[in-house]
């Protein structure tokens, strides 16, 4: 049982014992873990840079100045307090009223996406649906406001997740201290713990900041420090562990975070500079996000969940059927989202076999076909370069000139930070790719961008169910009975909440 491992968990974090020892580690106080409760931004939503940018923009409107590295000395202490550090540091007086204006400067940026910390939210996620027969409660505590910690959960699917959340802002009447009452502070931790009736020594705490770390240490409780980029310079030394990644806790039934999280094509691993693994690292360390849909018949985790702007790419891979039936479905709300033409991820010259894909020139269909008899239109357009009269000379005779000609003309127009196609931009991109195409995007967006921090990558692992589809449909390939039956699948892992209708 997890509650079990957890409380393992906590007793080698308690004792400092290496996590390679953990097979060997027991203890009779196992059924004593009772809680996991999480911080929210920074752990579960990648929000520190969204707020960082409110309070700069707020400060920008008093004539103050304030650089990231400030904002990296203060992230994670209330608002109040980072008033009064950033006096100090910066030698100068700031009104309160930066407070309201901040709140106004962040709520903009909210509604304009919140961005999960994807692995974090499985994680909640996994123990949510699990807890009752584990017997453990979930809770999250937040220096934020109520309005502001609810607005981000509802994003990213986890509103209905916790037994208790409470905030450092509102919570907290029953405290007096006249140096504050949040972070770091231990009241909202010994809060927390009175409200699930848990005692502190048996509740196990996620924090990414200094002072929550501070603040979950001084009410008892054994803390797990996952720094960000944001805080990753923060000192972490009241953790019991600090970790990098929730992949290095081995708790079991989680071993789907230790591995690549979309179909991996095995050719391509063969260079360890192009491999899955890679790829991975490099994607994140630019700071973009992941999200993986491992079935279309069985959908537990959170939904694909599209804002409005968003610009929104589909992505196939030789073929266009897959991106063409998710473009037939998002067309409806392209006054909503940019919508960008279906293509395929191997279409041009492809970095990983080193040849040109799509030797015969297929790519030119725009006709009416079994497509229209279903969705009420004409074939989705195709996107890009295949579709002019140079890429079928380049096809006949391939030079290297010719190869990088079409790759740069996919890579501006698909997968750089600038997109020039139709000069259509949005606000956050995403790339909703099929099965292990996902590593091909993933490749030239590392290769196409120095940050992207409002990228995500949605991996769908699923097979061309229209080309080949499932045996019970009895029906033939590309048939409007396996368009049908693909489409009404993929309808149901979009959230589209607040877009259709308008």
């Amino acid at each position: 049982m997890i509650k079990n491992v957890l409380f393992k968990l906590v007793m080698l974090c308690m004792f400092n014992k290496s996590f390679e020892l953990f097979a060997s580690i027991s203890t009779p106080f196992s059924d004593e873990m009772e809680a996991v409760i999480f911080d929210c931004d920074g752990v579960l939503v990648d929000t520190e840079y969204l707020k960082f940018l409110g309070w700069q923009k707020a400060l920008a409107s008093l004539n103050i100045e304030l650089s990231i590295q400030e904002y990296k000395v203060v992230a994670g202490h209330s608002s109040k307090k980072i008033i009064e550090l950033l006096q100090v540091m910066k030698g100068i007086v700031i009104p309160e009223e930066a407070i309201h204006l901040r709140r106004e400067e962040y709520r903009k940026l909210q509604e304009q996406g919140v961005a999960p910390i994807r692995e974090m939210v499985e994680f909640a996620y996994y123990l949510s649906q699990n807890k009752v027969v584990w017997g453990i409660k979930l809770g999250l505590a937040s220096s934020a406001s109520t309005n502001e910690i609810l607005f981000n959960l509802k994003q990213i699917g986890l509103d209905q997740t916790f037994d208790l959340i409470i905030s450092g802002t509102d919570d907290l009447n029953d405290y007096e201290d006249i140096e504050g009452k949040n972070k770091p502070k231990p009241y909202i931790y010994l809060e927390a713990s009175k409200r699930l009736n848990i005692a502190p020594e048996r509740c196990l705490v996620f924090e990414d900041s200094e002072v929550g770390v501070e603040a979950a240490s001084k009410a008892g409780m054994v803390t797990i420090a996952i720094p960000n980029w944001i805080t990753t310079k923060q000192n972490f030394s009241k953790a019991n562990k600090i970790i990098h990644s929730i992949s290095e806790l081995p708790i079991n039934g989680l071993n789907t975070f230790k591995e690549i999280p979309f179909k991996k094509d095995e050719y391509l691993e063969q260079n360890p500079n192009t491999s899955a693994q890679m790829c991975l690292q490099e994607f994140s360390q630019k700071s973009g996000t992941i999200q993986c849909i491992t079935s279309l018949t069985e959908v537990t985790a959170p939904k694909i969940r599209l804002n409005l702007d968003d610009a929104v790419y589909p992505l196939c891979s030789g073929g266009f059927c897959r991106s063409q039936a998710l473009w037939a479905i998002l067309e409806p709300i392209r006054d909503q989202i940019v919508l960008f033409p279906p293509h395929a991820a191997r279409v041009g010259w492809d970095p990983y076999n080193g040849q040109i894909n799509r030797y015969k020139n297929y790519a030119q269909e725009v006709v009416p076909d079994e497509f229209n008899a279903y969705f009420g239109m004409e074939k989705a357009g195709r996107f890009g370069f295949e579709n002019i009269s140079e890429w079928k000379i380049i096809e006949q005779s391939p030079t290297s000139e010719g190869l990088n000609k079409i790759s740069n003309f996919f890579d501006q127009n698909y997968y750089g930070p600038y997109n020039s196609w139709s000069g259509q931009k949005g606000k956050r991109r995403v790339y909703i790719a099929f099965s292990n195409n996902a590593h091909v995007a993933l490749y030239r967006l590392n290769q196409t961008n120095d940050d992207l921090k409002e990228v995500i990558l949605i991996a769908i692992e699923s097979e061309d169910l229209i080309t080949y589809p499932p045996s019970f449909l009895k029906t033939t390939s590309r048939s409007t009975m396996a368009y049908e039956y693909f489409t009404n699948l993929l309808r149901g892992v979009l959230d589209l909440t607040g877009l259709e209708g308008k």
